[in-house]
Parts: structure tokens; sequence; C-alpha cells
């Protein structure tokens, strides 16, 4: 899978890709910032829109999550998609940190 810069044109053939699965980097050798005419035209490729307003609301959504488990301080945002949590303090209420990482992907699941 595919995500691409539709910002222009969507059917453009110079559209940035954004985001690519291991798959299709590792097998074809696309990389973020190639180009929409670069991808080989395999059925099995397929591109799409990025969703950035959902992946924004999904990303509040797992930070709430992690705000039920350790404080404000706790919590270190990386970036959209990674995030730290310092479960020290936490470790009385819910457990080792392993049990609290399963906890908190059952909440988010």
């Amino acid at each position: 899978m595919i995500k691409m810069d539709y910002s222009n044109e969507p059917n453009q053939d110079g559209c940035l890709v954004l985001a690519a699965s291991t798959r299709v980097k590792k097998e074809y050798g696309i990389k973020t910032g190639s180009r929409r005419y670069e991808i080989p035209r395999h059925s099995f490729i397929q591109i799409v829109e990025p969703r950035m307003t959902l992946y924004l609301r999904i990303n509040e959504i797992i930070n709430a999550i992690f705000l039920e488990f350790v404080s404000e301080n706790d919590l270190h945002l990386y970036s959209i998609d990674e995030s730290f949590l310092d479960v020290t303090a936490s470790n009385t209420l819910y457990g080792s940190t392993k049990e609290i990482a399963l906890k908190i992907q059952a909440t988010i699941w």
C-alpha cells in the first residue's frame, strides 16, 4: 500500500509518495519522496489518498487512552505516530510494565 500526496491532482505522475508499506519498499525500492511514475503498475499495489484528518483524530484518541494510565508529565509525544510513556509511577496502580502495556493495547483495540 502506498499513500500519495494529492495536493495537486490525484492522477498526476508527479505526485509524491508519503508512505509505503514495508513490502512495497523492500520489493520495489519505493520510498518516501518517490514519484507516482516510479511505481510499478501491478494490480496488488494499492495507491490510496492520505486521510490526515482521520489520522489526527485517532492519534488524539490514543493519546487520551495513554493519559488514563500515566500523567501528562509521563507522556512524551515524539511525533504523530510515536509516544513514550514513563510508567514508573503507574506500576503500583496497574501492575508491571508489561501488564500496563497489555492493558493499553487492549484498551486501544
